[in-house]
């Protein structure tokens, strides 16, 4: 036994004008015109990566560390307009790396960099707390989002 269906199918020309373009990531009028210099902090290849796009994408430029000490060396031998770290890093934490880059811009007179925490973890008191205890400039819960990413750079690119 057979059974035929019939469907009436309405055909349709679709030119390149009815595709529209894709959005940009970040809107032009918050992506810097002049680029901004990054430390991104993190032990995490993958989100290191993803993070590092998004960066990119934003017309940064972007000095990568996995660890603690290579972020340290890094900031004393660069000028950062900010740095996005990691808390729990495999040499020593993110929070030491932050005490040791504010007690540098102390004894060499360099003026704040402002610090942002990436973190995996909920926000807590204690993150809260954090924040204000090692002058830390913002936190954000990973993964990153653009438009966070966006509101940062539109804060921070005329310091």
């Amino acid at each position: 036994m057979c059974i035929s269906l019939v469907f009436p199918i309405k055909s349709t020309i679709i030119t390149q004008t009815d595709i529209a373009a894709p959005k940009p990531l970040i809107s032009p009028s918050k992506k810097p015109q002049t680029p901004m210099m990054a430390l991104l902090v993190e032990d995490n290849l993958i989100a290191r990566k993803v993070v590092h796009r998004l960066l990119e994408n934003a017309n940064c430029q972007i000095i990568e560390a996995s660890n603690s000490t290579q972020a340290y060396e890094a900031f004393k031998t660069h000028d950062f307009n900010f740095v996005l770290t990691d808390i729990g890093l495999p040499d020593y934490s993110g929070l030491e790396l932050i005490k040791q880059i504010r007690q540098f811009e102390k004894n060499y007179q360099r003026s704040k960099t402002p610090v942002f925490i990436l973190s995996g973890h909920e926000y807590t008191d204690n993150l809260a707390s954090y924040c204000t205890e090692y002058d830390v400039d913002g936190l954000y819960k990973k993964p990153l989002r653009e438009e966070e990413l966006a509101n940062l750079l539109a804060l921070y690119h005329s310091k």
